[in-house]
């Protein structure tokens, strides 16, 4: 084996990797810069009901996350992507919750990134830091909400 390895030019080699890192095959490691999906900058509707969506995903498990502690009372979301009736609904009654405490913040059930930054920073707050939070982008929040 080591010969066929001296035997194959260095630049075939640099090639071959190259190659399977593009396809997939081998996946390289990603940076934290990286691993932010941009989610806390864009905004989901109820229009988005139809189409799964890996941010909506994320931020149900945030909610549930932040449900736990704040309103164990009320059911867990439905985990499934979609940003149906149910999720806007629960978007609504976090951003209720938000207003109750006394922070300003636009009540509309829609998850923008006002929204984002309440549910970044409120997860944050019960360190909940895991593969959701970073996935949604909520490490490149900064310190303050976006205005309403």
């Amino acid at each position: 084996m080591r010969r066929l390895m001296l035997a194959i030019r260095p630049g075939v080699w640099v090639a071959a990797v190259a190659m399977l890192v593009t396809s997939g095959i081998v996946a390289a490691p990603a940076t934290p810069a990286m691993a932010a999906s941009g989610c806390v900058t864009e905004n989901f509707t109820i229009a988005d009901q139809n189409t799964f969506l890996t941010c909506v995903k994320d931020a149900q498990v945030l909610l549930n996350n932040i449900r736990n502690d704040l309103k164990p009372v009320r059911p867990d979301i439905n985990v499934d992507g979609f940003y149906g009736p149910q999720t806007e609904g629960d978007v609504q009654a976090f951003q209720v919750d938000i207003a109750d405490l006394g922070d300003t913040i636009t009540i509309d059930g829609k998850l923008g990134p006002q929204t984002w930054w309440y549910l970044c920073a409120g997860n944050n707050t019960f360190n909940f830091q895991g593969t959701f939070w970073s996935n949604a982008g909520c490490a490149t929040i900064g310190p303050n909400p976006p205005p309403a």
